[in-house]
C-alpha cells in the first residue's frame, strides 16, 4: 500500500468516525426526547396513584392536559416496538 493510498484510507477512516459521532449524538437527543415523554407519564401516574380516594383533579389539571394532548404519544412509546421503529 503506498503512502497515498494510507492517507487516503486514513482519511476514509475519519469521515466514518465522524459520521458515527454525528449519528450517535443524533440518537441520543432522540432517546432523551423518548425518556422525558416517559418521565411525564411517570410522574403522572406517580401523584394520581398516591392516594385515589383524595385525588383532586384540579390539582393535578396540568398533569392531565400534557396527558392527554400527548396520548398518542405515550401510548406509541408503551408500544415497545412502535418506539424502536420511531429511531430508524
Amino acid at each position: 500500500m503506498t503512502d497515498d493510498e494510507k492517507r487516503q484510507q486514513k482519511a476514509m477512516l475519519l469521515l466514518e468516525y465522524q459520521e458515527a459521532e454525528d449519528n450517535l449524538a443524533h440518537l441520543l437527543e432522540q432517546a432523551k426526547r423518548k425518556a422525558a415523554a416517559f418521565k411525564e407519564v411517570a410522574v403522572w401516574l406517580d401523584d394520581v396513584a398516591v392516594d385515589v380516594k383524595s385525588y383532586d383533579p384540579r390539582e393535578n389539571r396540568r398533569f392531565d392536559a400534557n396527558l392527554r394532548a400527548n396520548f398518542q404519544l405515550y401510548t406509541d412509546m408503551v408500544n415497545l416496538n412502535a418506539a424502536l421503529a420511531s429511531f430508524s
